[in-house]
Order: structure tokens, then C-alpha cells, then sequence
């Protein structure tokens, strides 16, 4: 487990980001990254308290305490994850994502909902744009 300075964020396995610095061919220079913000500041967490309960470990190698807390930790883990993904496919989410994208892309700051109304407009006039034609 990893423990990033900058962003707080705690994480397995850092990312790698190739530099090639122009190089058509390796060797290129691999960096290990905080996968959340990036920084290359970052270090391995030693643990003196289980993550689970909080007991004083006699093993700082270990995270939890016991095979109990090791299982506890494992499930909170997985449900975490399970609510993440959720996150990620629901629809008023995709929307801010599209908004973030949209507002980038065209230099705008519109909000949640004058960009829901933009959109709904235009697809409005797709209707009967496709309307007109089959008449």
C-alpha cells in the first residue's frame, strides 16, 4: 500500500508513465505515479495500527490484525468498489461528465441544468429536422 503526499490518496500499485524523450526506440524512461493526481510523491505505507479495528500491530508488515479483520477489510473493500462502479453508470453522472467535457471543449461554464436544456433542445430539433424529411 502506497500513500501519496500530495493528494492524500492511498492506493496498491502505482501507474507508470513512459517518457521517451523523443526516442524513436527504448530505452525510455519509466516513472512510477500516484494514479489520482500524479505526482511521483509518494511512499510505502507502514501500518502500525490494523486498518480494520485499529489494534496495535506487533507486525508492521502486516495491515490487519487477524484473519477476522484481513475478511472485514476484504468485504468494506469489494462494497466500495461496487458503489464506485455504480457511480460511474449512473445517468445523472454520465451527464456531468458529458457537461465537464462540453464546457472544456467549447470554452463555456454552463450548469447542470442549462446544459441539460441545451441538449434537449437540439434533440428536439433532430425530431423534426427527421420529421420534415419523411414528410
Amino acid at each position: 500500500m502506497y500513500i501519496c503526499y500530495e493528494c492524500s490518496g492511498e492506493f496498491e500499485t502505482p501507474d507508470n508513465l513512459v517518457e521517451k524523450h523523443l526516442l524513436d526506440a527504448p530505452p525510455y524512461e519509466v516513472i512510477y505515479v500516484c494514479p489520482f493526481c500524479n505526482s511521483s510523491n509518494f511512499k510505502v505505507k507502514s501500518h502500525s495500527h490494523c486498518c480494520c479495528c485499529g489494534a496495535k500491530l506487533s507486525n508492521t508488515d502486516s495491515e490487519f490484525c487477524s484473519n477476522e479483520c484481513r475478511n472485514k477489510g476484504i468485504k468494506l473493500w469489494k462494497n466500495e468498489f461496487k458503489r464506485r462502479k455504480q457511480l460511474l453508470i449512473n445517468p445523472i453522472n454520465i451527464i456531468i461528465r458529458e457537461l465537464e467535457n462540453y464546457n472544456k471543449e467549447h470554452n463555456t461554464n454552463y450548469s447542470y441544468g442549462q446544459y441539460v436544456a441545451i441538449i434537449e433542445n437540439q434533440r428536439r430539433k433532430q425530431k423534426c429536422a427527421k420529421r420534415k424529411k419523411d414528410i
